[in-house]
């Protein structure tokens, strides 16, 4: 295959739309491939999270502050999890917890910074920075907030809207829950909850910066090959 870099200019512009096509075809394996970052979590990772919250609820057979607690200590990652299962962003549950609990002060990007570490840590509220009066405070305000609406489930909607909570685990409320939690899902279930949030949506929003770095070196590496100094 010929890169454009391998032709002179007048040659260049007499295939130019040739070039375009072959300058994509290199980049497009990049689009499948995403920088892990420092804060990614795998799968296993989430599971163990997943479960640190499942046993401390009883199987989501209530889900209380003082239970979600027991396990955070456990597993940071619970922390995640709740957030997963709530299906907001870590702004947009600093914004409920504020409505919830509005004797709570939380500044701005708080719980961004927050997520970030019990990425980073599942045993982050075993150590300082997690166990800060400042910080179990504020946490509490997020935890109770979660429980709160998780437990009401979700409410009718005016005309042409749609409740956040009307999904699969958490439109009945903790029965909701407990359901998606002991039975299979169906898979279209499955795929139509992906569908509505992207795959890796979250995870792509949280290192867009880094993306723009793998599409940058992709195309270095072409120019170091061509040897053309830029």
């Amino acid at each position: 295959m010929t890169h454009p870099y391998e032709l002179s200019p007048d040659a260049l512009a007499g295939r130019l739309d040739e070039m375009v096509a072959v300058t994509f075809e290199d980049l497009t394996s990049q689009f499948l491939l995403l920088p892990r970052g420092p804060a990614f979590v795998a799968y296993d990772s989430f599971l163990e999270g997943y479960e640190a919250l499942r046993l401390a609820t009883k199987g989501f057979d209530s889900v209380s502050p003082e239970e979600c607690w027991q396990a955070l200590r456990t597993n940071a990652l619970a922390l995640i999890v709740l957030r997963t299962i709530l299906g907001v962003s870590p702004p947009e549950w600093q914004d409920l917890a504020r409505e919830e609990m509005p004797g709570v002060k939380i500044p701005t990007n708080w719980a961004r910074s927050l997520d970030g570490d019990v990425k980073r840590d599942p045993a982050y509220f075993r150590g300082r920075g997690g166990t800060s009066a400042l910080t179990v405070e504020r946490t509490s305000a997020l935890i109770a907030a979660a429980c709160k609406v998780l437990a009401e489930g979700a409410v009718e909607a005016p005309e042409g809207l749609i409740h956040r909570l009307e999904k699969v685990d958490t439109r009945a409320g903790l029965v909701s829950l407990r359901h998606v939690s002991t039975h299979h899902v169906p898979y279209a279930v499955l795929l139509y909850e992906r569908y509505l949030g992207r795959p890796f949506a979250t995870h792509r929003d949280s290192v867009s910066e880094l993306v723009g770095d793998v599409m940058e070196s992709a195309i270095e590496e072409q120019f170091a090959h061509a040897r053309i100094p830029f």
